[in-house]
């Protein structure tokens, strides 16, 4: 009986065991996944409502900014033919105002020297 080797073959406990460990090891994983997962998709819809919020503002700040200059300021459409205005803050109408009393005024003393 000399050299004969003895393989020693897991019990069928010991594999029932290690298989049933490694089952319930992926479902923690799998569960630890998801639960990250929805926590992500969570975390990026409070992003984007953050972002959002913050573009609101932003453009709520510049369109005060641009209505509370004293500068005229007007924006065209290049595209369209005839370029017309788009946007025009109220001290832009000020101006104009200003510029169509004194073209007028101009007039009157053109007309009053050539008469």
């Amino acid at each position: 009986m000399g050299n004969k080797k003895i393989i020693k073959r897991p019990s069928l406990k010991k594999t029932i065991g290690k298989k049933l460990e490694e089952k319930v090891y992926r479902q923690s994983v799998d569960l630890n996944v998801k639960k990250w997962q929805l926590k992500q998709g969570v975390v990026r819809e409070q992003l984007g409502a953050v972002r959002e919020t913050r573009a609101q503002e932003q453009i709520y700040l510049q369109s005060k900014a641009l209505e509370s200059s004293l500068d005229g300021i007007f924006i065209i459409d290049a595209v369209k033919p005839d370029f017309p205005i788009i946007y025009a803050n109220p001290s832009f109408y000020t101006v104009i105002q200003e510029v169509r009393s004194l073209v007028k005024v101009i007039f009157c003393i053109i007309n009053l020297i050539a008469i």
